[in-house]
């Protein structure tokens, strides 16, 4: 099960939003996701991976053992109402299955589902320039991170991470970026504070609308100047 990491497309936005639905109590509007992508369309990413068939012959072995028997009975009752799913027709029901797969929410494309984000940005609530009148922000801010529940403990949360935090150095020049994270969300404090090194700056009380406090975090995004490598070498020195 190949897993890529790529960055987010205002064509994600919908499917972001049905993962953070899914997984997290602290939802956005539509209007809010489309603000960052707009505004600041290289930092955000998601992971997708081709599912739910790479084969067909994987999945529906008619000829296998009973593991198969409910699936074979099955298309013997719906082949009462229609040919098309007897036996003998499996390319023809996975091209069925795949032109059908965005029935599933997190289908953004045929056979690209998303399992997994990050939301980021600069941090727009500090004061703009006056000679300027722009916000010119070295801080950035990751808004929302979020795996589905199957395809945790993978990795995935952290390479997504790595990837907005890179480009948020490489493309504006940030110099930290800080994160909000529950009190008693322990896995997302071992990924901050632990793999990515993140140090806590502050409790925020009754940070989050259901009254629980958040640890205000900061990661110094000096580190990523001097590489001239990605992927698993850029990784490991992130992570040491």
């Amino acid at each position: 099960m190949p897993i890529n990491i790529r960055r987010a497309t205002i064509a994600d936005l919908i499917t972001m939003q049905y993962t953070n639905l899914t997984n997290l109590p602290e939802n956005y509007t539509f209007k809010f996701y489309l603000y960052h992508l707009l505004t600041w369309p290289q930092i955000s990413f998601v992971a997708t991976t081709t599912d739910p068939i790479d084969s067909f012959e994987n999945e529906l072995d008619f000829e296998s053992d009973k593991k198969n028997e409910n699936i074979e009975k099955l298309l013997q009752d719906l082949s009462l109402d229609n040919p098309l799913f007897k036996k003998g027709n499996e390319e023809q029901l996975l091209e069925i299955i795949n032109e059908n797969a965005k029935m599933d929410a997190q289908y953004i494309n045929k056979n690209e589902k998303i399992v997994g984000y990050v939301l980021a940005k600069l941090n727009d609530d500090e004061e703009p320039s006056p000679e300027k009148d722009v916000n010119i922000s070295t801080t950035g801010h990751v808004t929302s991170l979020s795996v589905m529940r199957t395809y945790r403990k993978l990795g995935i949360a952290e390479k997504l991470m790595l990837q907005s935090l890179k480009a948020l150095r490489e493309t504006h020049n940030a110099d930290n970026v800080v994160l909000h994270v529950r009190e008693s969300n322990g896995a997302a404090l071992h990924l901050y504070k632990t793999k990515l090194t993140f140090t806590v700056l502050d409790i925020e009380k009754s940070y989050y609308m259901d009254g629980e406090d958040a640890y205000k975090m900061e990661k110094d995004l000096s580190l990523f100047d001097n590489l001239d490598h990605e992927g698993d070498d850029l990784e490991s020195d992130l992570l040491q």
